[in-house]
């Protein structure tokens, strides 16, 4: 069998069985492993959820119990069960005594929750404008393309070049150790050297070529992204289907308390549209969506409020110990 950087692709070249994109989402799903854990079942966002700062991906940890207890200075903290997402660079690196990247926890509802709120709010904009949808993905695409097919195109032509080179340096130690003037071990140790950074210089290539392909199908990707908006008329909760298909990497960030209060910035990045900014003002909600908007912004604040005196609990524990 040939090597796979010999391999001559011809794409398309037969009529597909499934869809590109069930296919590329069936390819990432399958490159991330999801065990069961002691709940009996995989966590669907495992694979999705990754560290802003250092682009790890997240660990997800969950409790069996109905709670669980924490033992701290002496006294035991009785806390619900746990469902949380952690940075897994920090985690292994505090297994090995080192300081890397930080937490970044983050419980598993709120990413659910946000996800949803993204999933809805850019399928409304979606279904009640989809030509201004249709040009925003195309001027961003437009403007991508600009900032990277120039550097692609050269680095392409700079490895083809360096390809080429090394084709020509190779047939002359060929030669070389043909007439006695170089080793054989030297043209060994040469020939070796030269087949490793042309078979690294085409993988490149391949990865460049791939890319600058792929601007030229960006102007399909938004009506396959109506078309997937089209098959979710109504839903109130995210299933992991769903969340299969819209979603390809959420990105999570410290959170930050410098105000007095924990906020936390997430990115959510959907598949074939990516970090789309859909206008806040869209469709006017009907009474159903807002009764259940303002449900989740209470429930929300309860909990804030929640955490608030938590946390104000624990630091004045915290004062009254060190006073003693």
């Amino acid at each position: 069998m040939e090597p796979q950087e010999e391999w001559k692709v011809f794409p398309n070249t037969h009529p597909a069985i499934i869809e590109q994109e069930t296919f590329d989402t069936v390819q990432r799903l399958r490159g991330t492993p999801r065990r069961a854990d002691k709940l009996g079942a995989a966590n669907p966002l495992t694979g999705l959820v990754y560290c802003a700062d250092c682009d790890s991906k997240m660990y997800n940890s969950r409790q069996s119990k109905d709670y669980y207890i924490e033992k701290r200075h002496g006294k035991e903290y009785r806390h619900k069960t746990a469902d949380f997402y952690t940075c897994s660079a920090n985690y292994l690196g505090k297994s090995a005594f080192k300081t890397v990247c930080s937490n970044h926890f983050i419980r598993t509802a709120v990413i659910r929750e946000l996800v949803l709120d993204r999933i809805r709010h850019v399928c409304r904009y979606v279904r009640g404008n989809e030509a201004e949808f249709i040009e925003k993905i195309r001027a961003e695409s437009a403007v991508r393309q600009a900032e990277t097919a120039k550097a692609h195109q050269s680095r392409l032509a700079k490895n083809g070049r360096r390809i080429a080179e090394l084709d020509h340096l190779f047939q002359r130690i060929y030669e070389d150790n043909a007439t006695r003037k170089l080793s054989d071990e030297r043209f060994e140790q040469m020939s070796a050297s030269y087949e490793r950074e042309q078979a690294d210089l085409k993988k490149q290539s391949a990865v460049l070529q791939a890319e600058l392909d792929a601007f030229h199908a960006d102007s399909e990707k938004a009506g396959q992204f109506i078309e997937l908006v089209q098959r979710y008329r109504d839903f109130e909760e995210l299933t992991t289907e769903m969340l299969n298909e819209f979603v390809s990497r959420i990105y999570v960030f410290e959170a930050d308390k410098s105000s007095g209060e924990r906020r936390q910035k997430v990115r959510i990045f959907l598949n074939l549209i990516g970090d789309f900014d859909a206008p806040a003002e869209i469709i006017p909600l009907t009474p159903e969506e807002r009764e259940a908007q303002e449900k989740r912004q209470l429930r929300l604040a309860r909990q804030r409020e929640a955490n608030r005196r938590f946390y104000a609990k624990k630091k004045a524990e915290h004062e009254q110990s060190t006073q003693k």
